[in-house]
């Protein structure tokens, strides 16, 4: 059987080994400060240091377009939210201003310089079309009573009378429901 050696001596357990003696073959020390860190080159004599020029940042004028047409079009769905404009917003050319905004925002994404802005405008949009259109759906629904979906009034009345056949509800023009009964036609 073989014996393990110890590779710790003198009570320093966890600890690594020691170094050979006179070191790693080919390490060097390495000197110290943020400039080692950052791998400079230390300096030497007196070292200043001076805060670098400001540089403006410049804004894009695609993102601003972007920004400013996520403006206009949360707008107005807004405002057809609050007229009551489901059709308008559920319209051909409401999908094409949806498409037209996205494209530009894209765009702005696309570029360095407006990216901030592009992110932003998508973010607003997102939140606003989600938020609006969302609204406007269920007051959509609630305004047609299209809860159930597209049903016809013969699907609903073999809903409300399972298995019972020949029977029709009818209801008068002040409002009253009853139901008769239809007998079968004899040839």
């Amino acid at each position: 059987m073989v014996e393990q050696r110890n590779a710790y001596l003198g009570g320093a357990d966890g600890a690594p080994p020691l170094p050979p003696p006179g070191g790693y073959h080919g390490a060097r020390r390495a000197s110290t400060g943020l400039d080692a860190a950052a791998g400079l080159i230390p300096a030497s004599g007196e070292v200043s240091y001076a805060a670098p020029d400001a540089e403006k940042k410049t804004v894009s004028v695609l993102g601003l377009v972007a920004l400013s047409a996520t403006v206009l079009f949360v707008l107005v769905l807004l405002l057809l939210m609050g007229a009551g404009g489901t059709d308008a917003v559920y319209g051909a050319s409401m999908i094409v201003l949806q498409f037209v905004v996205i494209g530009v925002i894209v765009a702005a994404l696309l570029t360095p310089a407006g990216r901030m802005l592009g992110a932003i405008a998508l973010a607003v949009t997102l939140v606003f079309n989600v938020a609006t259109v969302g609204a406007m759906g269920a007051l959509r629904s609630a305004a047609t009573h299209a809860y159930d979906g597209t049903k016809t009034e013969k699907q609903k009345h073999e809903e409300a009378y399972p298995g019972v056949k020949g029977f029709r509800t009818t209801t008068s023009s002040t409002g009253h429901r009853w139901r008769t009964c239809r007998p079968k036609a004899t040839s």
